[in-house]
C-alpha cells in the first residue's frame, strides 16, 4: 500500500508515554516507543536485528532497550551498545529510528525523509492552547493493558 511519507503522523497522548515500552503500528511498520528520564520520548524500529524479536518484548535500561531474547541494547539512536559476551559490536547492529515531537500534548512522528522533517507543518490545534476551550482526554483501561495501538 502506498503512504504519504513525508508528514507527521499522531503516534500517542503524551501522557501515555512513561517509563514503559509502547508498542504502536503506523503505516504497517512496528515502532516501540519509551520516555528517557530525562522526559524525551524516542521511536525505534520494534525489531531487533539478531533474532527478530519485537524490542517492546524487551525492557528500558539505562535509557535504553535491552533486547529479550540476548540482551544487545540499542540507544536512542538505534546503534547498538551493548552485546553480553561480546566486547565488538558490528556495525550493522542497529535499527531505524523515527524522529518525535511533542506539541499539544501529543506525540507526532515522522515517517518519511528525515532531511524533510519541519515542525512547523505539525497539524495546527490552536484550541488546545486557547483557555477558552477545554480539552477532554479519553482514556482505556484495554490499550493500557495491551500496550499495543494500531493506527
Amino acid at each position: 500500500m502506498d503512504y504519504v511519507r513525508d508528514a507527521w503522523y499522531v503516534a500517542s497522548w503524551s501522557h501515555e508515554i512513561k517509563d514503559r515500552l509502547i508498542r504502536i503500528t503506523i503505516m504497517g511498520e512496528n515502532i516501540v516507543l519509551f520516555r528517557s528520564r530525562d522526559g524525551i520520548i524516542s521511536a525505534l524500529e520494534d525489531r531487533c536485528p539478531h533474532k527478530s524479536l519485537p524490542l517492546s518484548r524487551g525492557r528500558i535500561l539505562n535509557d535504553a532497550i535491552q533486547c529479550g531474547y540476548h540482551g544487545m541494547t540499542f540507544g536512542t539512536d538505534g546503534k547498538c551498545i551493548r552485546i553480553p559476551g561480546q566486547d565488538n559490536i558490528p556495525a550493522t547492529a542497529f535499527v531505524k529510528t523515527y524522529l518525535i515531537a511533542e506539541e499539544y500534548n501529543i506525540v507526532w512522528i515522522w515517517m518519511g525523509d528525515k532531511e524533510k522533517a519541519n515542525t512547523k507543518n505539525i497539524f495546527k490545534l490552536p484550541q488546545f492552547d486557547d483557555p477558552a476551550w477545554s480539552c477532554l482526554l479519553y482514556t482505556s483501561d484495554a490499550a493500557d493493558e495491551e500496550d499495543s495501538v494500531d493506527l
